[in-house]
């Protein structure tokens, strides 16, 4: 009995033994896995990125290299038609945004003129990719932000003439990237001009003039 008693005592030690060295290895097996799980994740993370920024490159190429030689060829049309370009404001993107003067002026030559639907249907193609997170937007706005702003401005009437209100309305793709890229171009020149006008005052120094008895 004694002997007996001594041997279920071993039994439940190594029993106890092996749970506690069981719990560790779980332990040790759920931290790998859960280091792993975060690798992978970092991995998957880094590779949709690269491919965002390297599609934001491939559009960006796109713009400068059929996009630009459209807007010449709408440029080109539209000085042999003596009809100067837009310099009116920029508002809501709506028909009714466009003063009654700039329609009249632009609406005979936006129905007519062969150069501007593939212009705008390129755009729109290039645009989608931005609004819509194929291609990285802040790769996109460092390459070609400024130009893209300023071909939009030149083409405010032709665009809000086609457009109708609502969430469908066309060319919502290079509305939405415009509105995007141009805020963000204000808030940097507005930050560059703080920036100099803090190095200037930082230039003045602090002049002042004693008074007298003083110094």
């Amino acid at each position: 009995m004694i002997l007996m008693s001594l041997r279920m005592q071993d039994i439940r030690t190594v029993l106890e033994f092996a749970y506690f060295v069981s719990g560790v290895l779980l332990a040790v097996v759920g931290l790998y896995g859960i280091q792993q799980v975060r690798t992978v994740k970092k991995d998957l993370s880094m590779r949709v990125e690269r491919a965002a920024k390297e599609k934001a490159i491939e559009y960006s190429g796109r713009y400068l290299t059929i996009f630009i030689p459209l807007m010449d060829a709408y440029d080109r049309e539209r000085n042999e038609r003596k009809n100067p370009p837009y310099c009116g404001p920029i508002g809501d993107f709506s028909p009714s945004s466009i003063s009654p003067e700039y329609m009249r002026h632009f609406i005979g030559f936006v129905r007519e003129t062969l150069s501007l639907l593939p212009a705008l249907n390129e755009l729109n193609h290039i645009a989608a990719a931005f609004a819509y997170g194929v291609a990285d937007d802040d790769t996109g706005f460092v390459i070609i932000g400024r130009s893209y702003c300023n071909a939009i401005e030149r083409l405010y009437v032709p665009l809000s003439f086609s457009r109708s209100e609502g969430s469908c309305a066309y060319w919502e793709p290079i509305v939405k990237v415009y509105r995007t890229w141009s805020s963000r171009l204000s808030r940097k020149e507005l930050e560059s001009l703080r920036g100099s006008l803090d190095s200037r005052l930082a230039g003045l120094g602090d002049l002042r003039i004693p008074p007298i008895g003083e110094g």
